[in-house]
């Protein structure tokens, strides 16, 4: 049966897509709220920055643990299951291998947190405003306010250098020596 001309499983399919894009950007959102960040901050950014893996990767792996406890139960296997019949279903795998491809890898936040991934997911204090600034540039930084057409120019407003970003802020403006020898 056809749809408009168009075979149902491609109906089926756009309206799956419509729907998982639809989630993820709902989770985008709230991951946003959750760093407290710019609505500017892409979706792996915002996830990341608040241990909030992509529901996708989440909605994959339930489904394998379902389709192996079917399996299991079909095949007359006991009630309790050994833990090695889930053991490959880490969901921090899939969302590690996503975020070292080509199209993440170069992105200021992936590149920040992917090296000590497993700390930062075991971390028990939330992102600050300021931190979520620092790590995905979206902020105060000329370079950025320059961007989104609030400066005219990139410069620092505190040492007058050609570019205020985020990584100018951290290593080389003399404004914030103190605060870069405390963090040190």
């Amino acid at each position: 049966m056809a749809l408009y001309g168009a075979p149902v499983w491609s109906h089926r399919l756009t309206c799956a897509h419509r729907c998982k894009t639809k989630i993820l950007s709902l989770q985008r959102r709230v991951a946003i709220r959750m760093v407290r960040g710019y609505r500017t901050i892409s979706f792996e950014a915002a996830t990341l920055l608040a241990c909030f893996p992509p529901l996708d990767i989440l909605a994959e792996r339930d489904a394998r643990i379902y389709d192996r406890t079917r399996a299991l139960r079909q095949s007359g296997e006991s009630a309790s299951y050994p833990a090695s019949a889930f053991g490959a279903l880490r969901w921090q795998e899939t969302w590690c291998a996503r975020l070292r491809g080509d199209r993440y890898a170069h992105k200021r936040v992936v590149s920040a947190i992917l090296p000590a991934f497993e700390a930062w997911m075991r971390r028990k204090r939330r992102v600050t405003f300021r931190l979520t600034q620092v790590l995905t540039g979206h902020g105060c930084f000329g370079e950025y306010l320059c961007k989104i057409g609030r400066e005219a120019m990139a410069v620092c407003h505190h040492c007058e250098a050609d570019q205020d970003t985020a990584q100018h802020t951290l290593e080389a403006c003399p404004a914030w020596t103190v605060e870069r020898q405390v963090l040190v």
